[in-house]
C-alpha cells in the first residue's frame, strides 16, 4: 500500500466477532489486522481503478467495524453476506462481499443499484490497488471543460 491511512484506532473483538457471525464465516486475516490497527481511518487523498481502469474512485474514510453492518441499510441491492468497508466519493461505497465471492471488493455505485463492479479479489489486493492522488498530476485539454457551476455561498466565503 502506497498511501498514508492517517489516524485510525483499534476495533474490539467483539465488533469483528459480530460481522463474523453476520456473514456465516471468518473474516480474513488481512482485514481482520486492518480493523485491528486503522478502524475508522481517514486516508489521504487517494484513488483507485474502477471498472477496469475506465473510472477511479477514492475513499474518504473506512467505516469502523462496530458500524459496517448498520451502514448496510443505505446501500441498495447489497448481498446477504456483504458489508461495506468504506465511503467513497458522491456517496459511493467499497463492499466486502462473501456470497459472491469469499471477500471479493466491490464499488458500489449509488447511481447503479445493486449492480456492483468488482474492483480485487480480497482486501489486500484492494488496499495494493491504493495510489496518493495529486490533483496537479490532472491536465485538461484546452476547451475540455464546457461548463462550471460554483456555489455562490462557497463564492461568499471565499471573497471575505
Amino acid at each position: 500500500m502506497s498511501i498514508n491511512l492517517g489516524k485510525g484506532k483499534s476495533a474490539s473483538g467483539r465488533s469483528i466477532s459480530e460481522i463474523e457471525d453476520f456473514i456465516g464465516d471468518k473474516l480474513d486475516s488481512e482485514l481482520k489486522l486492518f480493523f485491528l490497527s486503522n478502524d475508522g481511518s481517514s486516508p489521504e487523498s487517494n484513488y483507485f481503478p474502477v471498472g477496469g481502469r475506465k473510472y477511479m474512485g477514492g475513499i474518504n474514510k473506512f467505516i469502523a467495524a462496530s458500524d459496517v453492518l448498520s451502514e448496510r441499510i443505505h446501500i441498495d441491492g447489497i448481498g446477504k453476506k456483504a458489508f461495506p468497508i468504506a465511503f467513497s466519493a458522491g456517496g459511493n461505497y467499497v463492499v466486502i462481499d462473501f456470497e459472491k465471492t469469499r471477500g471479493g471488493v466491490y464499488f458500489w455505485d449509488h447511481e447503479r443499484h445493486g449492480d456492483m463492479i468488482k474492483i480485487s479479489n480480497n482486501f489486500r489486493d484492494f488496499l495494493n490497488l491504493l495510489q496518493p492522488f495529486d490533483a496537479s498530476s490532472v491536465k485538461l485539454e484546452p476547451g475540455q471543460v464546457k461548463r462550471v457551476w460554483i456555489d455562490p455561498e462557497f463564492i461568499k466565503k471565499i471573497r471575505d
